[in-house]
C-alpha cells in the first residue's frame, strides 16, 4: 500500500517537474575556486519535451549548504524573474567576501508551469593585495652575470615549511603562485595533477595564482608544505630566439614563491600558514630547466623525504624576502595543464648505430616522456626529440630546433650550437629509476636515447600528452576515411598547442601568434570549450597594447612584430586576434561582460589604424602565411583592417553606442570603396593577382560591387578547377575563408574536391607522407613545424558544413540554430554533435537507397531552422517519425506549441522550423 501511494505521489509530481537544470556554471566554470568579481551565472535547461522553453527563473545564493537546502538566499535572492535567459546572468546580491565558500541554486519554470531546480557552489579568491598575508620569498641567489652562466648547473630550489595542527579540520585551501613554474606537495604527496603552472602572462601586468583544495592532505599533528620552483617564462635563458634575447624583452625575475594556506576548523576558528622568511630552502636534483632546451636531472642529488614530516632540514638555508613581480596577482581562471590523453606506447625502437636508440611513439604530440632506467651511478642518459626521421633512421631535428638556432654562435654566448630539444638524466645507481621532466615540454614523435650501458626495452619509454585541459565538446565522423583522419590530426594538433596560450607550435616557437588564432579560432570553438581560455587570449593582447592603441603580433609580446604600421606593432591579420576572439566570445557564449571590458581597447586599435591610413587602405602585412601562390599582401592587409572595423560596428550595436555605429560604418564603406578602386578589375572580376587567396578575401568580405561577384567567383572556380586541377593553394586565412564562403554559396562540392585530394598541396598529401599532426607548410620538404594548427580550419568545415551545425545570422549563444548539412562528393553518412552553452546540438544523416534519413537534436530553450536535403528535383515525401509532413498553411503538425512549423520546399532543401527535441526525418 505504501509503495502504491509513493507511485501515485511520483506520478502527481511528474506533472509539475522536469529534469533538473544542468551544467551550472559561474563565469563559465563548474564549481570554481578562486572567482574574482564580477560574477555571472549560467545553466542548461534539461527538458526532453519538444518545444521546451524556460519562462522564468530564480537564483538563490547562500553562505552555507543548510540555507540553500531550505531555500534561503541570505546572500542573494533574485526572486522569480520572468525570462528565458540562462546565460551570463549577473550576480546582484550582497558584496562577496574574499576566500569564502558560497552555494547557489537555480529554479526554472517551463512553458507548461513545470518546475525544476539544481544547486552548485563556488568560492571566491583573494580580491586585492591586502587579502594576501604571505610574502614573496626566494633562495637569495644572485642572477648570473654572464649569459653563458645561465647554462651552467643551477639546481631548482626546494622550499619547505613545517607546522602543527591540533583541531578537527573542516576545510583548507592553498593559494599559491610560484614563478616561473611550481609544483606543490603536502606531507610528501603532490596536491594536484597540475603541471607547468601558473600560466604564461605578461608578468608586468598580470601574475596568476592557483587555488587547491588540500583538506584531505592535512593531518593532525606535524605537517609539511613543500614547493619546487622552475624557471618557466619568468626566468628564461638568454637564448636568441629568432635573434631576440627574451631576457631583454620579457618581464623577468628570479624564481620566487608566494602562498598562504587557510585552514578552517570545525569549531569555527581558522589559521594561516604563509610564505615568509621562516621557510627553509635548498637545491635539488633538477640542475637545469628551460622551456625550450629541456630539463637536466641528477638523481644523485635527490633529497629523500624532503617534503615529509620526518625530514631534518637543519642544514637548509632560510628563505629570503624577494621583490614582488610587477603584475597584479590574479586567480588563474583558465584550465590547468595536465595529462589529458592516454599514455602513448612506442610502436618501435630502432638502433641505427651501436648505443643510439630511436623510439617511435607513432604520434606527434606535445608533452614529456617517462623513462625507466637501471644503470650504474653517474650514467648520463641523453634524450633528444624530433618530429621526423632522416632516411638513415636518425632523428631530423630541423623542424623543431628552438628559434631556428642551428649554427655556432647564433644562440648567443653559452647557447648550444644547435638548440634542439634535449633532456638529460644522471642515474643514482639504485634499482629501477624513473625520469619524468617537470618544468619543460616538447613537441615530438621520435625520441633518441643515448648513454645507456645496455640496450633498453621497447616498454622502457612512454609519452605523456599534456595540454591546458580544455574540455572536448563535440564529435564528428563520416563515411569518408580521409576526412576522419584529417579530423583526428586536427585534434592532436590543437591540443598540442594550448599550454596557457594558443601557440603556433609546441617545439620551435611555442608563441601566441595572433594570425594563427584568427585562422583556426572557430575550429577550436567547435571542438573545445574555449569560454575561459579565449578570454585570456583577448586580455593578453590588450595588456600588451601600446599607448598608441596598436597591438602586437604575439601575446604575450616577445618582440616579434613584422610589417606593422609602427615599430612594436603587428600586422593587421595578427592584431585581428583581439577583435576576432572578442566577437566570438559574444557569439558562441553570450559573454557581454568581456565585450564591455574590452570595447575601449578595440576602438582605440581601430583608431590607431584609421589615423595612420591615408586613403583608407593598408597595403602591406605579413600576408596569407604559407599560401602556395604568391601572398596577396595588399588584399589581405586591407581585408584584415576592414574586418577590425566590421567587428567594432557589430559590437557597438550590441552595446547600443549609436554614434560609433554611424562613425565606423562610414569608415567601413570608405575602406570598401578604396579596395574596389585600387584592387579590383571590375570588367573581369579579377582581384589583385587573381589567385585563389585574392579572390577569396574579396568574396568572403564582400569587398566587391554587386555586379562583379559572379565574375569574381568564376575566377576563383577557374583557379581551383582549371589552373590547379582541383587543389587549393590558399594560406592560413584564405583556407578558412574559402571553406566558409563556399559553404554559404552552397558550393561545398568545390570544398569536397580540394579536401579530398591526396596529392600536393592538400591534407591528404600530408597524411600520405606520414603526418600525424597538421603541418605549417603544405610542402614536406620545407623545414617548417610539423605540428602547427593554423590549417585546422578544415575541422570547422566538418561541423559547419558536413554536419551543418551553425547559428542563425543574428543568434547569440546558439539561441537560433541552423542545421544545414552538405551531402556532397562520395559522402553517404555523417554523424556528430556540438555541445553549446545551451546544450547538445546533434546532427546525423545517412543515405539509404534513394532515401535520406536525418536525426536532429535541438536543446531546450532554443529554436532551429533545419534544411532537409533533397537529392532530386522531384517533390519529396517527408516523414518525421511516423507522421508525414505536408505543405499546408503555417503549421505542419504539432501541439499547441507549434513544434514543427513553416515547411517550405526551396531549391535543394525542405526548410523546417522547429523547437527543441530530437527529430527523425526521412526524405523519400
Amino acid at each position: 500500500m505504501d509503495r502504491i501511494n509513493i507511485s501515485i505521489v511520483f506520478i502527481f509530481l511528474s506533472q509539475f517537474l522536469f529534469s533538473a537544470p544542468g551544467n551550472l556554471k559561474v563565469n563559465y566554470l563548474k564549481n570554481p575556486m578562486g572567482i574574482d568579481k564580477p560574477v555571472y551565472f549560467s545553466w542548461e535547461m534539461k527538458d526532453a519535451d519538444r518545444g521546451a522553453k524556460q519562462v522564468a527563473y530564480r537564483i538563490l545564493v547562500a553562505s552555507n549548504e543548510q540555507n540553500i537546502r531550505e531555500g534561503t538566499g541570505d546572500i542573494w535572492d533574485s526572486e522569480k524573474v520572468h525570462s528565458s535567459a540562462t546565460i551570463h546572468i549577473a550576480y546582484q546580491g550582497r558584496p562577496l567576501e574574499p576566500s569564502r565558500q558560497y552555494f547557489w541554486k537555480v529554479t526554472c519554470w517551463n512553458q507548461n508551469g513545470k518546475v525544476a531546480e539544481e544547486t552548485a557552489g563556488f568560492e571566491t579568491g583573494l580580491f586585492t593585495e591586502k587579502d594576501w598575508k604571505g610574502q614573496w620569498i626566494g633562495e637569495g641567489k644572485p642572477v648570473p652575470e654572464k649569459d653563458e652562466d645561465f647554462y651552467e648547473r643551477n639546481p631548482a630550489p626546494h622550499f619547505r615549511k613545517s607546522f602543527d595542527l591540533d583541531k578537527r579540520i573542516a576545510r583548507a585551501r592553498l593559494y599559491i603562485s610560484g614563478l616561473g613554474y611550481h609544483e606543490v606537495y603536502l606531507n610528501g604527496e603532490k596536491v594536484s595533477d597540475f603541471r607547468l603552472e601558473p600560466g604564461w602572462t605578461q608578468f608586468a601586468k598580470t601574475v596568476y595564482y592557483n587555488v587547491h583544495d588540500v583538506t584531505g592532505h592535512l593531518e593532525s599533528g606535524r605537517n609539511v608544505l613543500g614547493v619546487i620552483l622552475g624557471n618557466g617564462w619568468y626566468n628564461p635563458f638568454p637564448l636568441r630566439i629568432f635573434g631576440r634575447n627574451f631576457r631583454e624583452i620579457l618581464t623577468i625575475g628570479k624564481p620566487k614563491l608566494r602562498c598562504q594556506l587557510k585552514i578552517e576548523y570545525e569549531d569555527g576558528s581558522s589559521e594561516m600558514v604563509v610564505s615568509d622568511r621562516t621557510w627553509k630552502v635548498a637545491g635539488g636534483p633538477i640542475i637545469r630547466n628551460n622551456v625550450y632546451l629541456g630539463e637536466w636531472y641528477d638523481a644523485r642529488d635527490e633529497i629523500p623525504g624532503w617534503c615529509g614530516t620526518d625530514f631534518d632540514d637543519s642544514s637548509w638555508k632560510k628563505a629570503v624576502a624577494e621583490e614582488a613581480p610587477e603584475g597584479e596577482l590574479t586567480w588563474q581562471y583558465i584550465p590547468p595543464v595536465r595529462l589529458t590523453r592516454p599514455v602513448l606506447k612506442p610502436c618501435q625502437m630502432i638502433e641505427n648505430e651501436p648505443g643510439r636508440y630511436v623510439y617511435d611513439l607513432g604520434q606527434n604530440f606535445a608533452g614529456v616522456i617517462r623513462f625507466r632506467a637501471q644503470a650504474p651511478a653517474g650514467t648520463e642518459i641523453i634524450f633528444r626529440y624530433a618530429e621526423l626521421l632522416n632516411n638513415d633512421g636518425t632523428i631530423d631535428v630541423n623542424t623543431s630546433v628552438a628559434g631556428q638556432v642551428k649554427h655556432p654562435g647564433q644562440g648567443g654566448p653559452g647557447a648550444p650550437d644547435v638548440a634542439w630539444q634535449e633532456d638529460r638524466y644522471i642515474c643514482r645507481g639504485e634499482g629501477v629509476e624513473v625520469f619524468e621532466p617537470r618544468f619543460t615540454f616538447h613537441g615530438f614523435r621520435f625520441v633518441e636515447v643515448t648513454g645507456l650501458p645496455c640496450k633498453p626495452s621497447l616498454n622502457d619509454l612512454e609519452g605523456l600528452p599534456l595540454n591546458s585541459d580544455i574540455k572536448d565538446v563535440s564529435e564528428f565522423t563520416c563515411s569518408n576515411g580521409l576526412f576522419n583522419r584529417i579530423q583526428e590530426l586536427t585534434e592532436w594538433t590543437m591540443l598540442s598547442n594550448v599550454f596557457s596560450i594558443e601557440s603556433d607550435c609546441p617545439a620551435r616557437e611555442k608563441l601566441g601568434y595572433g594570425g594563427d588564432m584568427v585562422s583556426v579560432g572557430e575550429a577550436y570553438l567547435y571542438n573545445y570549450d574555449m569560454s575561459s581560455f579565449y578570454q585570456k587570449s583577448v586580455r593578453d593582447f590588450d595588456r600588451d597594447a601600446l599607448p598608441s592603441g596598436g597591438m602586437t603580433e604575439c601575446a604575450p609580446d616577445i618582440g616579434i612584430n613584422a610589417r606593422g604600421l609602427e615599430p612594436g606593432t603587428g600586422s593587421p591579420g595578427w592584431t585581428l586576434a583581439h577583435p576576432f576572439l572578442l566577437y566570438q566570445l559574444y557569439r558562441y557564449y553570450g559573454n557581454l561582460q568581456i565585450v564591455k571590458e574590452q570595447y575601449p581597447s578595440l576602438r582605440k586599435l581601430v583608431d590607431f589604424y584609421n589615423e595612420r591610413t591615408p586613403g583608407f587602405l593598408i597595403l602591406d602585412c605579413i600576408g596569407d602565411h604559407n599560401s602556395v601562390d604568391e601572398r596577396p599582401r595588399p588584399v589581405s592587409a586591407a581585408s584584415a583592417y576592414y574586418h577590425h572595423v566590421q567587428i567594432l560596428v557589430e559590437l557597438a550595436k550590441v552595446l547600443g553606442i549609436t554614434e560609433d555605429v554611424k562613425k565606423y560604418s562610414e569608415l567601413a564603406e570608405n575602406i570598401k570603396r578604396a579596395f574596389i578602386e585600387r584592387l579590383v578589375e571590375v570588367e573581369t572580376g579579377k582581384v589583385f593577382s587573381g589567385y585563389q587567396a585574392s579572390q577569396v578575401f574579396a568574396l568572403y568580405y564582400d569587398l566587391l560591387p554587386a555586379g562583379v561577384r559572379r565574375k569574381a567567383f568564376q575566377q576563383l572556380e577557374d583557379q581551383i578547377v582549371l589552373e590547379r586541377n582541383g587543389h587549393l593553394t590558399t594560406g592560413i586565412f584564405s583556407t578558412k575563408m574559402m571553406l566558409d564562403y563556399l559553404s554559404d554559396q552552397r558550393r561545398d562540392d568545390l570544398s569536397f574536391m580540394v579536401l579530398n585530394q591526396k596529392s600536393y598541396p592538400g591534407y591528404g598529401f600530408m597524411i600520405d607522407n606520414g603526418a600525424t599532426t597538421l603541418w605549417e607548410n603544405w610542402n614536406i620538404k620545407i623545414h617548417d613545424s610539423k605540428n602547427h594548427p593554423m590549417f585546422g580550419s578544415v575541422s570547422e568545415w566538418f561541423y559547419r558544413s558536413v554536419l551543418g551545425i551553425r547559428q542563425a545570422e543574428h543568434s547569440v549563444a546558439f539561441s537560433d540554430i541552423v542545421i544545414k548539412p552538405s551531402i556532397v562528393g562520395d559522402l553517404t553518412w555523417a554523424r556528430g554533435s556540438y555541445h553549446s552553452v545551451r546544450g547538445k546540438i546533434g546532427s546525423s544523416w545517412w543515405k539509404f537507397g534513394d532515401d535520406i534519413h536525418m536525426e536532429v537534436t535541438i536543446p531546450a530553450n532554443a529554436e532551429a531552422t533545419v534544411y532537409l536535403p533533397l537529392l532530386t528535383g522531384a517533390k519529396p515525401t517527408i516523414q518525421e517519425g511516423n507522421i508525414r509532413l505536408v505543405e499546408k498553411g503555417d503549421v505542419v503538425y504539432g501541439d499547441e506549441n507549434l513544434i514543427i512549423k513553416d515547411l517550405n520546399t526551396r531549391e535543394g532543401f525542405a526548410e523546417v522550423h522547429l523547437g527543441s527535441g530530437t527529430y527523425h526525418f526521412v526524405i523519400q
